[in-house]
């Protein structure tokens, strides 16, 4: 279940590493687990994870809703396809020197995982406090001990070992630089779409890096 990519949008590195940097950057991921309901063989949440990587592997570590019947799913069956969404943004083929048809220009990785749901409160409450500190803006906040017992209760925790991933970078790597150039300006002169800015960005510090692969 590993996305399509020409080899020039496939970025060099170590695809775990690869994986352990776009999770991190992006961590609200999208995980999508094997179910034997009907009427859908799938079954998909979404949920910000937080990153370990040794030498040894990458883990991902994820909660649901206690309630929510996506953590019975991997129970039964432990394989999970997790997601993450980098910036992504439409090309408009008037930006191209010659012409052609829109494009999408997109970071994501999918990384093979094998799941194990978490339900011993020694194990959630040290992850919640790490998600506390990882997400909450306010550095001197705390969550209050009636409210951990109560949240330990209701989640269930994921811990995800990453068995395989492959990352895409499509950001106009096989352009020439006028259209390169052109793309950039397009996005950055484009209002109201907010990711056309990190796209442009990351597509300078790309160009930037070197030249694409063929």
């Amino acid at each position: 279940m590993n996305p399509y990519a020409r080899p020039k949008f496939t970025p060099d590195g170590d695809p775990l590493d690869l994986a352990a940097r776009l999770f991190t950057q992006h961590p609200f991921a999208t995980l999508i687990a094997l179910s034997d309901a009907d009427p859908s063989p799938f079954h998909a949440v979404h949920t910000p994870v937080l990153v370990d990587r040794d030498g040894h592997g990458l883990t991902l570590h994820a909660h649901v809703a206690r309630a929510n019947d996506w953590w019975r799913c991997i129970e039964r069956r432990p394989s999970v396809l997790a997601i993450a969404h980098g910036p992504h943004a439409a090309i408009s083929a008037s930006w191209y020197a010659e012409p052609s048809a829109g494009t999408w220009n997109y970071v994501t990785c999918h990384a093979t995982c094998t799941a194990i749901a978490v339900h011993d409160e020694p194990t959630l409450r040290p992850f919640l406090e790490r998600l506390t500190r990882t997400f909450e803006d306010d550095p001197g906040y705390r969550v209050e001990e009636a409210v951990m017992s109560k949240l330990v209760r209701a989640i269930v925790g994921v811990r995800l070992e990453v068995t395989q991933s492959k990352s895409v970078v499509k950001m106009s790597q096989n352009k020439d630089d006028a259209t390169h150039a052109n793309i950039v300006q397009g996005l950055e002169g484009r209002e109201g779409v907010h990711a056309d800015r990190a796209v442009a960005e990351l597509m300078r510090t790309l160009r930037t890096a070197g030249p694409a692969r063929s």
